[in-house]
């Protein structure tokens, strides 16, 4: 009887630990979306800006892509339109000519707190990354926008141009 009782509890442990490890991994799935593991890479200067663009995840499809400035070279830029589930994102994504360039850009958006229709904008290298929800909330636009290897949580968290002070 006692070796029964005994057997009965550390099954319900055993089950509940698990569980608690199951839901603490969704937790951190969650919160690194990232392709690689939730940390920012720095894209590559010569990378296009549409391929630093997030990718969208299942539940969003781009269907709008503009171009900016150049379509090639330094000075371009990539705009799209993410919508799915009653959501609506703008992202975009514009290469500077140096990183020079880049830091006036950046400079510039956070001394005005403004940057296109954007709810966020960082800068990572050559590129200033950012993106403004027309519906969803601003919860459901960091995770699309850390679908872009170049970003992560805790990059937006200590680079976003719009929280700066």
């Amino acid at each position: 009887m006692r070796r029964r009782r005994l057997v009965q509890a550390v099954t319900a442990g055993l089950a509940a630990s698990v569980a608690g490890c199951s839901d603490l991994e969704a937790d951190l799935r969650g919160q690194t979306e990232t392709s690689n593991g939730g940390v920012a890479i720095e894209p590559n200067d010569d990378d296009p800006p549409r391929a630093v663009l997030p990718k969208p995840p299942g539940y969003l499809d781009i269907t709008e892509l503009r171009s900016t400035g150049s379509s090639i070279g330094a000075n371009a830029g990539q705009l799209a339109t993410y919508e799915g589930d009653g959501d609506s994102f703008q992202v975009g994504v514009f290469r500077m000519e140096n990183d020079s360039q880049a830091t006036k850009l950046a400079d510039r958006i956070a001394d005005q707190g403004r940057f296109y229709s954007f709810d966020i904008a960082a800068r990572h290298g050559v590129f200033v990354i950012g993106g403004g929800a027309e519906t969803g909330s601003r919860e459901s636009l960091v995770s699309l926008l850390i679908r872009s290897d170049a970003l992560s949580r805790s990059y937006l968290a200590e680079h976003d141009l719009m929280a700066a002070e």
